[in-house]
């Protein structure tokens, strides 16, 4: 049985840090250039090209994180003899997906373009030539995540990062590089197509590297298609209703405020989130390296578990006081002045949710990796229902503000029952002894980032007061909360850096 060690995930989410930020950069540079070039309506097109993309990805229907659960249990076992056929099976499965989403988007275009998007004449025929265009890479977006869920199943995170550190840049600067030489969405969308076949292609040979028996094509098979699909039903379930707990909040907003409340609300949302980037590549990294413990020896995964628990607790909370402390300055500074007396206390209160929010993903990772998807899925369609009534009870009395700290609630009560039913899950008990630390800890830090934001937003007051929570946070924690392995790791890495 092959595990990963802390050495090879702390490397491996570093590399997953790196596969996620970079490209993000590129696309801070990006965006602003080609709004200058292409206007408002030709880049609103391409950002709702981007959105159609993201959502024609429910045709993969959860089959790419089975993939990779299935191939890392099996390796994890020690029996990988079988993964060329379930790779295989797998790709033809959601290629076939691919085609009917693509054709799908082709057939519709017109429609589209014509009677829901509304466009200029002078727009619609551009337009409806570059969905069509879009659709052709469909059948490579779907089955992307999967073969890069291969590489992940196998532990190469450097293959991952290889290609998906430049293939981020080129999605985000490719379109910008041909505006001197065309404004067109055909072209632009041409480009997208180049880069997301590339990335396919480069993938498929990776995955061929490291298991060479893929060189060898299998048709599908029924055995293989069955797991693959009772695993994914449940990551389905769960992909259909999380677009609308994530967005529902802005609807409700603007039919019970005003859309202007809208942009509001949905710009400090859309930023704090971006603080999340450490939890996802550290879950990125462990939900294979859950997988790969076998379901009788699960229990074996509990130090780990809760490493990476107290990691993540311990990296997020002086990124998330900072925007909590500099949240109306920062806004004013940004947007002016009017927009942050509307926005900042949105923000300090989803800061708060975004905190807890990262750290639920560790036990979301976790249910998943070890096979329980339906845990996590049965968790959200609960909580759904309970949601909505509060938005629609909360948002026409507080506003956004009372729409941010619904959200915050809801993510709370997430993270607890996760945390929670992870430890019952892993044979440490419904509330072991270090959990109930980290519940502690995390309550902590939840006090003293509300005594944070009640601060006045004065320079004198923020950043003093800042240092002091933010180091005695710090120092506490580093003796409190951390292990003194966990020390001498941190310590060694810091030595080093």
């Amino acid at each position: 049985m092959t595990i990963p060690d802390g050495k090879g995930l702390a490397m491996n989410t570093v590399l997953n840090l790196a596969g996620l930020f970079v490209p993000m950069l590129a696309a801070l540079v990006g965006l602003p250039v080609l709004l200058a070039h292409l206007g408002l309506e030709r880049f609103g097109v391409l950002a709702l090209a981007y959105v159609l993309v993201g959502y024609l990805g429910l045709f993969d229907a959860g089959l790419g994180r089975a993939l990779t659960q299935l191939l890392a249990r099996r390796r994890g076992e020690g029996r990988v003899d079988d993964a060329a056929p379930l790779v295989w099976t797998y790709l033809w499965s959601v290629t076939g997906a691919g085609l009917v989403a693509g054709t799908l988007l082709a057939v519709t275009s017109p429609w589209l373009v014509r009677d829901v998007l509304r466009l200029s004449e002078a727009l619609e025929g551009e337009v409806v030539r570059s969905f069509v265009v879009l659709a052709v890479a469909l059948p490579f977006s779907l089955s992307t995540p999967g073969l890069r869920g291969c590489l992940e199943a196998f532990d190469r995170f450097d293959l991952v990062a290889a290609v998906r550190v430049p293939s981020g840049i080129a999605l985000a600067l490719g379109p910008v590089a041909i505006l001197p030489l065309t404004t067109s969405l055909v072209w632009i969308m041409g480009v997208v197509v180049g880069v997301r076949s590339a990335t396919w292609a480069i993938h498929l040979a990776q995955c061929r590297l490291v298991v060479p028996a893929l060189s060898a094509v299998h048709r599908p098979r029924a055995e293989h298609l069955r797991p693959l699909v009772r695993f994914a039903g449940w990551i389905t379930v769960s992909n259909l209703v999380a677009p609308l707990m994530a967005h529902f909040d802005r609807f409700v907003i603007g039919s019970l405020v005003s859309v202007a409340a809208v942009a509001t609300y949905a710009t400090p949302y859309d930023v704090v989130t971006k603080l999340t980037i450490l939890p996802v590549a550290l879950t990125g990294v462990l939900f294979p390296a859950f997988a790969t413990w076998p379901a009788s020896r699960v229990s074996q995964a509990a130090p780990l578990y809760f490493t990476s628990l107290r990691y993540t607790l311990f990296f997020m909370v002086i990124p998330v006081a900072v925007v909590v402390a500099i949240a109306h300055p920062a806004l004013a500074l940004w947007l002016g002045r009017s927009f942050a007396d509307d926005a900042a206390v949105v923000l300090q209160v989803l800061a708060v949710g975004v905190l807890l929010n990262g750290l639920a993903q560790i036990p979301s990772g976790l249910l998943q990796g070890i096979g329980r998807p339906r845990d996590t899925t049965l968790l959200l369609l609960a909580e759904f229902p309970f949601y909505l009534v509060a938005l629609l009870v909360a948002v026409p009395r507080g506003g956004i503000v009372a729409a941010a700290a619904v959200w915050t609630a809801r993510v709370a009560v997430d993270a607890l029952v996760l945390l929670v039913l992870a430890g019952h899950r892993l044979g440490t008990g419904w509330l072991s002894q270090e959990l109930a630390a980290i519940l502690c800890w995390s309550a902590a830090a939840v006090l003293g980032l509300v005594v944070l934001a009640a601060l006045p937003s004065t320079t004198t007051v923020v950043l003093p007061s800042l240092v002091a929570l933010g180091g005695t946070f710090t120092a506490l924690a580093w003796g409190g909360l951390l292990t003194s392995s966990e020390r001498t790791t941190l310590t060694r890495w810091r030595t080093r850096a």
